[in-house]
């Protein structure tokens, strides 16, 4: 399901969650752009380190967890999950 919810999202940013309702177990958590944290301990030039900090889209914002969203903007995306 991971994979299926990072397909979906693809390069467009922002995040998805999927839940399980019996018992509100994470399935699935996908955010966009992501990084790979592997780069820094591998290294990373300055010049890369800067357009990472200085990126408009964020990559460093793990949107499910710490993006803030309008009340309301999680039920209008569950109709679209459930039919």
């Amino acid at each position: 399901m991971q994979k299926t919810a990072e397909t979906a999202l693809g390069d467009r940013v922002g995040s998805i969650v999927a839940m399980d309702p019996q018992d509100n177990s994470v399935l699935a958590l996908a955010s966009y752009p992501r990084f790979n944290p592997n780069d820094f301990i591998a290294g990373l030039s300055q010049e890369q380190v800067n357009s990472l900090y200085n990126d408009p889209r964020q990559p460093f914002l793990h949107r499910p967890l710490l993006a803030e969203y309008p009340p309301g903007s999680t039920s209008r995306s569950s109709p679209r999950l459930l039919g």
